[in-house]
C-alpha cells in the first residue's frame, strides 16, 4: 500500500538519474536519511530543480511504497535557502562541510532528532551571523563527536578515569582518546601537538566557556585537531570533499 507522506529536511546531495530525473538524498526530520527520485526535474520547465539543491531546507511530499526500493517525490518547496550563506565564500565552505559530515553520520531510515537540531541551529546561526563562522563550525564538530558516541572530553581521563580540569592545563589531546591526563599520555601513541595558545582555546571550547567576543582569526583552524580525532574513529570522513575548499 502506497502512503503519501510530508516531511522537512536538508538536501544532502543529488545526482543524475535516468534521462530527466535526479536522485536526491535528504536528511529528514521524521524519516531520517532518505533517497528519493525527483522525476523530470532536469527539464527546462521544472519548477522544483532549484529547490532540490544541496544545503536547502525544504518541505517535501513523497510517495512511500514498502515494496519499492526507491520512493518518489511528489512536490518540494523552500523553507530556507540560506541565501546569506550562499553569498559568502567562507560560510559556503563551512556549510558544505556540515552537510557532508551530516551525510556520513546520518543513516537511512533512522530518525536522529539530536543531529537534525544541531544541523538546523548551526546553519541558521551561520546564515544570520549570530556567531563567528569558525566558532560555529568548531562547536558543530564537538557536538557531532558527542552525538556519534565519540566525545572528545567527558570530564575524566578515559584511561585512568581521574577527573580532568581543562582550565588547569593538565591534559593532552590525542587522536584515539581525545583529552587524556598528563599521567596517561605515554599510553597513547597518537598525541596531537598543540601550542599553548591553541590548547587553551581548545579547553575553552570543550568546557563550553568560549567567548565569541574574544574570537581571534588565528584560532580558526582549531577545527583541524578535532576533525583529526573524529577521522581516527570514522575512516570514511578522511575523504571529505568539502575540506578541499579550505
Amino acid at each position: 500500500m502506497t502512503k503519501i507522506l510530508k516531511d522537512r529536511g536538508f538536501v544532502l546531495k543529488k545526482k543524475k538519474f535516468r534521462e530527466t530525473s535526479k536522485l536526491i538524498t535528504i536528511f529528514a526530520e521524521n524519516a531520517g536519511k532518505i533517497n528519493l527520485v525527483a522525476k523530470g526535474v532536469r527539464t527546462p520547465k521544472s519548477k522544483t530543480s532549484a529547490v532540490l539543491e544541496p544545503l536547502n531546507l525544504i518541505e517535501f511530499v513523497y510517495y512511500d511504497k514498502p515494496t519499492r526500493d526507491l520512493q518518489y517525490i511528489s512536490s518540494a518547496e523552500f523553507i530556507d535557502d540560506f541565501s546569506n550563506i550562499k553569498s559568502d565564500y567562507e560560510k559556503i565552505k563551512i556549510a558544505y562541510a556540515v552537510i557532508e559530515l551530516t551525510n556520513y553520520f546520518s543513516h537511512e531510515g533512522q530518525v536522529n532528532n539530536e543531529l537534525f537540531d544541531l544541523v538546523y541551529n548551526t546553519l541558521v546561526s551561520l546564515d544570520k551571523n549570530q556567531r563567528p563562522n569558525f566558532n560555529l563550525f568548531i562547536d558543530f564538530i564537538i557536538k557531532l563527536c558527542e552525538i556519534s558516541g565519540y566525545p572528545a572530553y567527558t570530564g575524566e581521563c578515559p584511561s585512568c578515569h581521574k577527573p580532568i580540569d581543562l582550565m588547569k592545563d593538565d591534559f593532552q589531546f590525542t587522536r584515539n582518546y581525545g583529552v587524556i591526563c598528563l599521567n596517561c599520555k605515554n599510553y597513547s601513541n597518537s598525541l596531537i601537538n598543540l601550542d599553548s595558545e591553541t590548547k587553551k582555546m581548545l579547553a575553552l571550547f570543550l568546557s563550553g566557556q568560549v567567548s565569541d567576543e574574544e574570537y581571534s582569526e588565528k584560532f580558526k583552524h582549531l577545527y583541524l585537531p578535532l576533525l583529526e580525532f573524529l577521522q581516527y574513529h570514522v575512516e570514511e570522513i578522511k575523504r571529505l570533499k568539502s575540506l578541499e575548499l579550505f
